[in-house]
């Protein structure tokens, strides 16, 4: 992986929910991933990042009570392939806040219900983006290590600091 957003969005879902090396290989990564095929935009890939910390913990096989599936836990029709499924959650994210200015619609189906996960799931986002701007990430060859270390322990930050 040498894509900055990508380790820029690997670095908020270790920040929030730390793991293994293993389970960041096996879980984070490919979320990471279909995130940022998704988007390239750092604002939308932190929200999607944040909403798929609150669904599932980053689980990519979590089905839910009333058959929602997958990391951002889409109510059916939904997509199989994660990547397919981080588009739909966007498609739905951006409806929801065009709809209501907050993801509360995609939270609950309504911008009246859903505002207390709504705010989690923004808050969350925001305070990544707040501490962390994405554009003080950007990797280069003149300062490859931007991503603080204490972040990268046990992962593997060689990998994802790696330059193209």
């Amino acid at each position: 992986m040498t894509d900055p957003l990508t380790a820029w969005v690997l670095a908020a879902m270790v920040h929030w929910l730390p793991a293994s090396p293993a389970v960041v290989r096996a879980r984070y990564e490919p979320i990471a991933e279909a995130i940022t095929a998704a988007t390239q935009d750092p604002d939308e890939a932190a929200v999607l990042a944040a909403i798929a910390k609150w669904e599932t913990g980053f689980r990519q096989d979590a089905v839910g009570k009333l058959g929602e599936r997958g990391a951002w836990q889409l109510m059916p029709p939904a997509p199989f392939g994660l990547r397919a499924q981080a588009r739909e959650a966007r498609r739905r994210m951006l409806i929801s806040y065009g709809l209501c200015g907050t993801l509360a619609k995609y939270a609950s189906g309504s911008c009246f219900r859903g505002r207390v996960a709504a705010a989690r799931r923004e808050g969350t986002a925001m305070g990544w983006l707040r501490e962390h701007p994405f554009h003080l990430w950007k990797f280069d060859e003149l300062n490859p290590g931007r991503v603080p270390a204490c972040l990268w322990e046990g992962v593997r930050a060689r990998e994802l600091l790696a330059l193209p």
